[in-house]
């Protein structure tokens, strides 16, 4: 009999290895879904996130660090987005503060920053050695962490905010649009910033690299497969919003950048989360299509839209996962589909 959602994260906890349940973890999530009260806080989701993204607990003295680096080259990016993000929320606003969304965000752009310039180093180290014609070597990979779920004591950041930081000059940005957003659900689940710190950082460079990236190639990938998938999984809808000359672009991308967080409910939002930290996060665009299809009677009888779109209905996410796992099925079941839903695997990676 595979082991309960609460058997997993008592064996991460310990130190085990549970990457050998991760398929009946998932198949829980799905099909039984994480308890929750109303408000869609649960003791226990922070921990089944981290065992599905696989993301080892940072450590307290880690992040520490960073927060000790000060406000990051993005501080001034950061700082115009902290007021905003959640702002007519009253569930995030009475559990996350203005200033663990400016730490978090601060680190990560440091440790964005920190990849960067190491990425850009490595590159220069290569292209000499190679010119010299002297062999490289690649150094061994460190031994993964296990999940664990971190010290009940563990000590929070001073309630204080980040000082200014000198500006960034013409050194691309180590933060975009839509950051923010993206790590508010992990703050409201999370019961410490290192954790959601954890999380945001995996979900950033394994999950979704090609979002945050300065062009966000993934973003705009999104988009044009938002296209391709609604054109083949309901073409009048397609055909109605191209005639108005509504593209994916016009009116998607806040939803396809933030994984649909931009969406009301939070509570709901985190519930698709649940799904889409499970089974991909590239299924948000097919959560995306079917937000549309749920809209559809109101956007095939309106002669405008373009003005629906402005803001989606709330989120129901229960309904919506319901849609995309049908959806796969039928993007898997033609040839044209195949081709498309293979692309949508990869594009939270392309460059």
């Amino acid at each position: 009999m595979p082991p309960t959602i609460e058997k997993l994260m008592k064996q991460s906890a310990e130190g085990h290895d549970v990457s050998s349940h991760l398929q009946d973890l998932k198949r829980a999530v799905l099909l039984d879904g994480i308890e929750t009260d109303e408000s869609g806080m649960s003791p226990h989701r922070v921990y089944i996130w981290l065992i599905l993204l696989q993301a080892p607990l940072m450590p307290y003295s880690e992040y520490g660090a960073l927060l000790a680096r000060g406000a990051s080259p993005a501080y001034s990016k950061i700082n115009d987005d902290v007021h905003r993000t959640l702002a007519t929320d009253p569930l995030f606003l009475r559990r996350v503060s203005q200033n663990s969304i400016s730490r978090i965000l601060n680190s990560i752009a440091w440790a964005m920053y920190d990849r960067t310039q190491a990425s850009t180093s490595k590159s220069k180290i290569t292209t000499t050695t190679t010119t010299k014609s002297k062999p490289t070597e690649t150094p061994s990979p460190s031994a993964q962490r296990k999940p664990s779920t971190p010290p009940a004591s563990a000590p929070e950041p001073e309630n204080i905010p980040l000082p200014p930081s000198p500006s960034l000059g013409r050194r691309p940005s180590p933060y975009v649009q839509g950051m923010n957003v993206l790590a508010a659900p992990l703050l409201y689940v999370s019961r410490s910033e290192p954790q959601a710190y954890t999380l945001l950082h995996s979900l950033l460079t394994r999950e979704i690299p090609s979002y945050v990236t300065p062009t966000m190639p993934g973003v705009h990938a999104g988009l044009t497969l938002l296209d391709k998938c609604l054109s083949i999984l309901d073409p009048p809808l397609y055909n109605h919003l191209t005639s108005k000359s509504l593209s994916a672009a016009s009116y998607a991308f806040p939803s396809v950048a933030t994984l649909s967080a931009c969406t009301p409910p939070l509570p709901e939002v985190i519930r698709l989360w649940d799904f889409l930290f499970a089974y991909g996060p590239h299924l948000n665009v097919l959560a995306v299509v079917a937000q549309l299809v749920l809209m559809r009677d109101r956007l095939l009888g309106s002669v405008s839209p373009g003005k629906e779109l402005r803001s989606f209905p709330g989120l129901r996410a229960r309904r919506v996962v319901d849609m995309v796992v049908a959806f796969v099925g039928r993007l898997e079941g033609g040839r044209e589909g195949r081709a498309v839903y293979k692309e949508l695997v990869r594009h939270t990676h392309v460059k």
